[in-house]
């Protein structure tokens, strides 16, 4: 019964983080590190009990880092799940541990002098995706995991100069293709994300073309992008993630009025996703 019911409060933390209520988000997933923490010291540990405590540290983690206090401060919860499912090779943990990196990653994008930690945190994140998608190749769940490293590795690329600028393309194009296939596909269900990592692969383009003084096509990509976002809203008007991004995506393309000098820059990667990048945990039963 206490299992079932930490599982409940680890699900409701996360409706309240998505509807914005930060601070109650962040003392429920505390409530769930206090319960699994001394279940998962036990020798033998249960496996379940492993993965919920690092789910409910690396979601504290990302309400810490977009909450609005020091990010920072997010780090070791990162660090202590990355501990926690090292070494590991059952498939719900090898995700779990790439959507560690994946967050840890976009934590260190966040600071300009980190983005070369950024870069490689996200590549070793893409070497777990990629051979777990060779072991399922058309499980969504890993897809989903694999556009958020890709993009976090494009976006970081982007930031570190006008050198690395070809490999950032190479990036969004690939998130691009795949998720443009998925969304035009009959059976495929789209969930907020899902816009919302295609949004983001369509405004990379778009701030690479804007910064290599190529405005039309800057244009028509942050204009899609904007569009996606819209539809991102649509299914959920309170997510926090897909309105800073449309924020984002609409001064980008007010900055297209201005002169030319203005658009030489790349915007550092925002923020990304709880574990994993649908929102929520594995289902385990």
């Amino acid at each position: 019964y206490g299992r079932t019911e930490f599982f409940l409060r680890f699900e409701l933390a996360g409706c309240e983080f998505d509807t914005g209520r930060s601070e109650e988000a962040l003392n429920a997933y505390k409530s769930v590190e206090s319960y699994f923490r001394p279940l998962a010291a036990r020798t033998p540990a249960e496996i379940h009990d492993v993965w919920y405590l690092a789910f409910a540290l690396i979601s504290r983690g990302i309400v810490v880092r977009d909450g609005g206090g020091p990010r920072q401060e997010a780090i070791p919860l990162f660090e202590e799940a990355k501990a926690l499912l090292k070494g590991r090779t059952d498939e719900t943990s090898l995700l779990s541990f790439a959507s560690m990196l994946d967050q840890l990653g976009l934590t260190f994008a966040a600071d300009p002098v980190r983005l070369a930690n950024a870069e490689a945190t996200f590549t070793e994140s893409l070497g777990h995706l990629n051979d777990l998608r060779k072991r399922q190749p058309h499980y969504t769940p890993f897809l989903r995991e694999w556009v958020v490293a890709r993009n976090g590795r494009g976006a970081a690329r982007a930031a570190l100069g006008k050198t690395r600028w070809g490999e950032a393309e190479t990036d969004f194009a690939a998130v691009r293709k795949v998720l443009k296939a998925q969304l035009a596909a009959p059976n495929f269900k789209p969930t907020t994300v899902d816009r919302l990592q295609y949004a983001l692969s369509l405004a990379g383009l778009g701030r690479l073309e804007r910064a290599r003084g190529a405005v039309e096509n800057a244009r028509g990509l942050l204009r899609e992008a904007e569009d996606r976002l819209k539809e991102a809203q649509g299914l959920n008007a309170s997510d926090p993630v897909a309105r800073r991004e449309l924020d984002g995506v609409r001064k980008d393309l007010r900055d297209l009025q201005e002169p030319a000098a203005s658009r030489s820059r790349m915007d550092p990667p925002r923020s990304g996703r709880r574990v994993p990048s649908d929102g929520r945990p594995p289902r385990l039963f």
